[in-house]
């Protein structure tokens, strides 16, 4: 069976291979949407949802802000 370990640094080097081949700039916009979509979730959070949603709905929600960042940026 193969290390945990040796997973994670072939898919360290398989992401890097891919965002050395997409470039820089990509790659950089792309982390740059997820810092974005960190914020605002952590923004509505604190100022618009101050009652605790369901935690279901609630990582739903997160997820979905993050992943439409990272697809359209």
């Amino acid at each position: 069976m193969v290390s945990l370990i040796s997973v994670f640094w072939t898919l360290i080097l398989l992401f890097a291979v891919i965002g050395l081949m997409r470039g820089w700039a990509k790659e950089l916009l792309v982390t740059f949407s997820v810092f974005v979509a960190i914020m605002s979730i952590e923004l509505v959070h604190s100022y618009f949802l101050p009652q605790p949603p369901a935690q279901k709905t609630d990582f739903l929600w997160r997820a979905a802000v993050v992943l439409a960042l990272v697809f359209f940026g």
